[in-house]
């Protein structure tokens, strides 16, 4: 069986990196040859390397900042937590060392995620901002912190208007980002649908709401503040201006996370997001 080519990718903002490099590296030698190691998510530095793996060593930002760019080219991330939360980072440095021959053994363990792909149109007529799109693209009132005004259609039909501070457009991995945090809905891996969850709406009747995957979605811009802004993962963003198009449709490729063979696939999101846990009474007597 030929040996796995790998690249190591890792946050140069985190102290242990250095270290959790040299430990896997020496540790994974017997049963796979690093290419390449890259200290950051530069695709300057990453364009041109051919590799079955990629070791992304951080938290969620630097896997979601990978994922962005690699992801056309599909390349299976193996997520390695040295932040905080790591809901998509499943591994620790010790448990990839351990377990590193089975991933590259278990093709199952590879779960394809949906992506989104953004362009801005604006006034002008010019097109930019182009992205793709791990966990979401959320439009934000910004200062002068009034409401902004925001037409949104599928499939080039007219949905509504979200008249508040914005709205989030989520991919099932991003549902349990930002917009779970304004009571979007979680969307399982496998469920192919696109959640639309307005931000602060001035209305009672507007609700969050899931769409096929395969829609086509459009976001004028009626009215907005300075401050209006584009966000996308967290990481990018681009100010908006009254009269801008955002469109934004389903990517043809799909970003590719190796699970951790250790845990169920809702591990993360019972232990670390505390999903559907039983509340605890201090003074409880049964």
């Amino acid at each position: 069986m030929a040996r796995s080519r790998v690249i190591i990718i890792a946050n140069p903002a985190k102290e242990q990196a250095p270290a959790a490099i040299d430990k896997i590296q020496q540790s994974i030698s017997q049963q796979a040859d690093v290419i390449a190691t890259v200290m950051g998510t530069s695709a300057a530095e990453l364009d041109h390397i051919a590799a079955d793996y990629a070791l992304v060593l951080g938290g969620d930002g630097t896997l979601l900042a990978a994922a962005r760019t690699l992801g056309q080219r599909e390349i299976p991330l193996i997520g390695i937590n040295l932040g905080k939360l790591g809901y998509l980072a499943e591994f620790s440095v010790d448990e990839i060392i351990n377990h590193f021959a089975e991933v590259v053994k278990t093709p199952g363990l590879i779960t394809a995620h949906m992506m989104l792909n953004s362009i801005v149109e604006r006034t002008s007529g010019i097109t930019d901002f182009t992205n793709l799109i791990i966990n979401d693209a959320s439009i934000i009132a910004g200062p002068e912190f009034r409401m902004i005004d925001l037409e949104i259609s599928i499939d080039e039909r007219r949905l509504s208007r979200i008249y508040g501070d914005g709205v989030i457009v989520s991919t099932p991995t991003g549902s349990t980002a930002y917009n779970m945090s304004v009571g979007g809905p979680i969307l399982l891996l496998g469920v192919q649908g696109i959640a639309i969850s307005p931000i602060a709406p001035h209305s009672l009747t507007l609700r969050p709401i899931v769409i096929d995957s395969e829609a086509r979605i459009t976001i004028r811009l009626l009215k907005v503040n300075r401050g209006t802004t584009l966000v996308i993962d967290g990481q990018l963003n681009t100010p908006l201006a009254q009269g801008d198009v955002l469109h934004l449709v389903k990517s043809p490729h799909c970003f590719r996370l190796v699970h951790n063979p250790l845990y169920p696939p809702w591990h993360t999101l019972v232990t670390k997001l505390g999903w559907g846990l039983t509340p605890s009474y201090n003074n409880a007597t049964d």
